[in-house]
């Protein structure tokens, strides 16, 4: 299960974004791979840099293999109470794909939690269902808004990659404080050296994570960017999940070669 990302994952492109949590702190007497608070940083001239991993379930630089879509989607759920779930949170970007999967699969609708804000410029007017979230990360602050999840849903958020774990934590409290019941939360993969776990309990949720990444050092390239080394644990999740992956995979390839002879 997931064979393409946990090869991916061994040895894991990165790019580096100033870190915004530090508000302007420096650390001059630090540079390049840094520990600050028992998490990874690169510092530059004092300025520490959150390492930013792209690979194929959460960032748009690469092409989306149907496997691993269809693979990520069946692996939710196999670990989720789908009977119980009433709405599909994705959050956008990138969890769009892998929860139109899910959404396909398991014949639940799907409600894109991203940044537009439905308003009428000349009266003012906003859909009453329209909740605004303010996203906060290690390297950025957003407005997210969530539309068309009724009070009293039972929602399952899926996210690919989570790290600070802002995101889910602020959707989460956001969701709950207007009567929606966040019944379960999975990530795809978790990078546990940014304490996104932590953060999310915060909300009073846990988090169930399919593969952990520890980051373990930094390369540099002679392109202006890099690498790190790393350490991929399967967790609980990822292991309940995988027989059923490998079992049901290769029926859903089966009909989709089967669907796509008769169509030609």
């Amino acid at each position: 299960m997931l064979e393409n990302l946990l090869r991916e994952m061994e040895k894991v492109e990165v790019f580096r974004k100033v870190a915004i949590e530090f508000k302007g702190e420096t650390f001059p007497e630090l540079e390049g791979w840094s520990i600050i608070d028992g998490m990874p940083y690169h510092v530059v001239d004092g300025v520490p840099h959150y390492y930013y991993i792209v690979e194929e379930v959460s960032e748009r630089l690469f092409r989306h293999s149907p496997r691993t879509l269809d693979e990520s989607a069946l692996a939710v759920m196999a670990v989720t109470d789908m009977e119980e779930v009433d709405v599909i949170g994705a959050m956008e970007a990138m969890a769009i794909p892998i929860c139109t999967s899910l959404s396909l699969k398991a014949r639940k609708p799907m409600a894109v939690i991203g940044k537009r804000k439905y308003v009428d410029d000349v009266s003012g007017y906003t859909p009453p269902t329209q909740i605004e979230i303010v996203k906060t990360t290690g390297y950025s602050e957003t407005r997210l808004y969530a539309n068309d999840i009724p009070p009293g849903s039972n929602v399952l958020l899926v996210e690919p990659i989570s790290s600070t774990g802002g995101t889910l934590r602020m959707v989460t409290e956001r969701l709950e404080e207007n009567g929606i019941n966040v019944m379960d939360m999975v990530t795809v993969v978790g990078k546990p050296d940014y304490k996104y776990e932590e953060e999310v309990e915060r909300s009073g949720k846990g988090v169930k994570t399919l593969l952990k990444v520890y980051l373990k050092s930094y390369e540099e390239t002679g392109d202006g960017h890099g690498y790190c080394e790393t350490e991929v644990e399967k967790t609980e999740w990822f292991r309940k999940a995988e027989p059923v992956v490998d079992a049901m995979y290769p029926r859903y390839q089966e009909t989709a070669e089967r669907l796509l002879e008769g169509l030609g």
